[in-house]
């Protein structure tokens, strides 16, 4: 055990002393089930309240995405998202988290009244969300994100602007807001876009291709067995006898 200023870490050490370790594994176990097992749990979490969203919940790719509206690389995933092929869109199911972050001065407001939108239902979300990441150059202290939603909608009619207005009266965002914070700050959300893939957070994505590369590449992975019988090693973690 060493203790230092960071907290204090644990070291295993093997039984012949030869090696170190900072964590311990279960040779009875195969690492893919394992990890199968962690991304169930985490997509639990993931799944529990129900989010805006698109796809059918069945599908085999369930993806959970943190985003912020003020966010250029958020409005650049979802532009990627928006453009999948139809024959990948069909096996996807796409829930959405607000995450707005303290550095951009106009995302929790903006995140607010895409709550209030997703109240309403997840095309009026979808609606509100296209037309904030539209209009993101512009959020200012002359034009605020709710000023522009609603003037914009206000004619339209696909969105209640009445009920926007008493969704953010009401405050009743707030519990939404709340809840997805406290989820994003149990996953050690570090920021945004965070994309949950299956219960598992994606790495750094470059562009669309990375993108449509690594939902093919688990689409393919889905359909191999990942719980075959595992037979463990019988020598494996045993000292030997004389």
């Amino acid at each position: 055990m060493a203790t230092g200023t960071g907290g204090t870490i644990v070291f295993f050490l093997s039984p012949d002393q030869r090696f170190l370790s900072i964590s311990l594994s279960d040779t009875t176990q195969s690492p893919l089930i394992a990890r199968a097992k962690e991304d169930s749990i985490v997509e639990s979490q993931l799944t529990k309240d129900l989010s805006p969203g698109s796809g059918e919940p069945s599908a085999p790719l369930r993806l959970v995405v943190f985003e912020d509206y003020q966010c250029p690389y958020c409005k650049r995933l979802d532009e990627w998202l928006k453009a999948l092929s139809p024959d990948l869109l069909i096996k996807i199911r796409i829930s959405y988290k607000n995450f707005p972050l303290a550095v951009h001065p106009f995302s929790s407001e903006a995140a607010a009244i895409s709550v209030c939108a997703g109240l309403q239902s997840s095309d009026a979300y979808g609606e509100v969300g296209r037309f904030l990441f539209s209009e993101q150059n512009k959020f200012g202290p002359e034009t605020l994100p709710t000023t522009s939603v609603i003037r914009h909608f206000a004619t339209s009619g696909s969105v209640s602007v009445a009920l926007l207005r008493s969704c953010l009266d009401n405050k009743e965002y707030l519990p939404i807001l709340t809840r997805d914070r406290l989820l994003a700050e149990s996953l050690k959300v570090p920021g945004t876009p965070t994309v949950f893939l299956n219960g598992r957070r994606m790495p750094h994505l470059s562009s669309s291709a990375d993108l449509i590369q690594q939902l093919r590449a688990r689409m393919e992975s889905s359909d191999q067995s990942a719980s075959n019988e595992y037979v463990p090693n019988p020598q494996v973690g045993r000292q030997e006898n004389k």
